[in-house]
């Protein structure tokens, strides 16, 4: 008797156990967190017991430059709960006292010393906390239910300065095109591990909708018995622009330097290329006085030697710029005016500029001249709309049609023979923004002469040191019927007599 065989397909067994991960996990969520805006992500973190400190790029001691490199990196693992394998080349890189050739980076933004992480996607927090599945010390930039590409790419000399003070050589590891499971959103982020002073640091992309909503920032020991929490799963705890910095207890920030180093770096909002001076203004005894041009997304850097530690006294401003606003990001004094330090000692410090556009004026005028007795009377309705291909100040953008819009006004002509509309308007740094007036009048007894233009042809254009106007005159026709005397009644009343008699004797 021949005995039964039973087979079961390799794709089967391979379902069952996705099935029991998915069960030990939980089920995934899809769903955008609803909570309310949360304070959870902690600037300032430890030491723990290992001896590391964290800082926020809040902090004069983490500074925020995000290199992108997904377009020159190796492309180490894509797609959704999978983990690549990542040679360090030079020197082993310590983390939590144990040295590291390899690391593993999961797509769920997960670093770990161990190959085992690829399917966990629901984080634990805050550190240290027991991984849902796998094992080893770990480094979570943004651990979340996350589908990503990711890179890796060395620099003998890492393109950003770690905050210890020397030169040294980086491993970038950058999450791109990064999508939320079951969310359609687009975010970068990325891990720096620098080969000398073994410092570590996350930075987060702009647009990045993740914001800490559903994830977990921070380190943590083989053993989860040590680590540092910046965010555990708190809404809009890690938002985009931001980084955070984590220095090796035997590399503290500054330690690396015998001198006085400030970075400073340029944004402006709207991207404009043009060069400003930067000036670094100090007071050890004698002033120091140092220049040096600057434009977007560069960094540069000043170097101040030989003082007394707790002496030092620096501010660091910009040239005017016509046109923007200046905001200032760094220094151990807050001022709206300036990178400020005061008291400092050896070290790195970091001061960001940004530059924002100054809106300007646009001025609309309407002009009615009302002919023929009896105009004064009448009441037509308009309505006027400014419309930019720039941004208007608390107008509408719509997607469609690329333009910004404002109703400038929708209502009755009040007895006011001359208007002024107004409305503020971001211009382009390259001189390129075109506004025009759209006017509708419910009245067929009105002419419109517009110099405002139209779409093809803008009647407005606005420079980011001054805006424009321009005019609408409506003419209202009005004819009105004479009132008659009573003698003018009864010639009128003949006439129409007559007009009877001549009818009735044609049809005799």
């Amino acid at each position: 008797m021949n005995g039964l065989r039973m087979t079961i397909a390799p794709v089967v067994i391979a379902a069952l156990l996705a099935s029991a991960t998915v069960a030990a996990q939980g089920v995934k969520e899809t769903a955008r967190p609803t909570e309310s805006r949360g304070e959870g992500l902690n600037l300032v973190v430890g030491p723990d017991a290992f001896g590391y400190m964290g800082y926020d790029s809040a902090e004069a001691q983490c500074q925020h430059t995000f290199y992108d490199i997904s377009s020159t990196g190796a492309l180490i693992v894509s797609g959704d709960d999978e983990s690549g394998l990542i040679n360090l080349p030079g020197p082993a890189f310590d983390f939590y006292g144990v040295g590291y050739n390899q690391l593993y980076a999961t797509t769920n933004g997960v670093i770990s010393s161990t190959g085992d992480a690829a399917l966990d996607w629901s984080n634990t927090c805050p550190l240290p906390s027991t991984p849902n599945i796998g094992t080893g010390a770990r480094m979570y930039p943004l651990h979340d239910d996350l589908i990503s590409d990711v890179y890796y790419e060395y620099f003998a000399e890492c393109p950003r300065a770690s905050g210890w003070g020397g030169a040294e050589g980086c491993h970038v590891i950058q999450w791109a095109n990064v999508t939320h499971f079951g969310w359609d959103d687009d975010f970068d982020f990325q891990a720096i591990l620098y080969e000398t002073s073994f410092g570590i640091v996350f930075q987060h992309s702009p647009a990045n909708p993740e914001a800490g909503g559903q994830s977990t920032t921070g380190i943590q020991n083989a053993a989860a018995t040590d680590g540092l929490t910046f965010a555990c799963d708190t809404l809009d705890s890690v938002e985009e622009n931001t980084s955070q910095c984590v220095f090796h207890p035997d590399f503290p920030f500054g330690s690396g330097l015998d001198d006085a180093r400030f970075n400073v770096t340029k944004n402006f909002t709207d991207d404009n290329p043009g060069e400003v001076e930067v000036t670094l203004d100090c007071f050890t005894g004698l002033p120091i006085t140092q220049s040096q041009t600057i434009s977007e997304a560069q960094d540069v850097n000043f170097i101040v030697e030989s003082f007394e530690p707790g002496t030092l006294d620096c501010n660091i401003t910009e040239s005017d710029v016509p046109g923007y606003s200046a905001s200032y990001s760094g220094g151990n004094v807050l001022s709206a005016d300036a990178c400020e330090f005061t008291d400092l000692g050896t070290g790195q410090y970091y001061c960001e500029v940004t530059n924002s556009p100054d809106p300007v004026g646009v001025s609309v005028f309407k002009d009615w001249i009302i002919e023929g007795a009896g105009g004064d009377s009448i009441d037509p309705y308009y309505r006027l709309v400014l419309w930019c291909n720039g941004e208007i100040s608390g107008g509408i953008f719509d997607v469609e049609s690329g333009y910004w819009s404002e109703v400038l006004y929708d209502g009755l002509y009040l007895g006011t023979a001359d208007v002024e509309f107004n409305a503020d308007v971001v211009p382009d740094w390259d001189g390129g923004t075109d506004c025009w007036v759209t006017e509708t009048v419910y009245d067929s007894g009105v002419e419109v002469d517009n110099t405002c233009g139209d779409s093809r042809n803008p009647g407005l254009l606005l420079e980011l040191t001054g805006g424009d106007s321009c005019t609408i005159t409506n003419t209202v026709f009005f004819e009105g019927i004479p009132t008659l005397s009573q003698f003018g009644l009864a010639i009128m009343a003949l006439l129409m007599l007559g007009v009877g008699f001549v009818g009735f004797r044609r049809f005799v």
